[in-house]
């Protein structure tokens, strides 16, 4: 699979690798599980300083260890997003 150029890292997230994975982890760890397992969410996405705890949230509801197809990588589709 291509892996395209994050165009908008340093600028809606952060531009270090650990830093973006440190706050993933700390957002996904501060959120509950307590609608889950979800077949389906929907997210933010517009910053994560704005919104990264709400999503944070919304993914946490996806439980690794149930497997639903509909949420596998592969599935994830970004209409709305604009690749260069």
């Amino acid at each position: 699979m291509p892996v395209r150029k994050a165009i908008h890292a340093g600028s809606w997230y952060t531009d270090s690798g650990p830093e973006l994975s440190r706050q993933l982890e700390y957002w996904l760890h501060q959120a509950d599980l307590i609608h889950g397992p979800a077949r389906a969410i929907i997210a933010p996405h517009a910053g994560y300083q704005y919104c990264g705890a709400c999503g944070g949230h919304a993914y946490r509801q996806v439980s690794p260890v149930v497997d639903v197809p509909c949420l596998q990588q592969e599935n994830i589709k970004l209409p709305f997003m604009t690749y260069t």
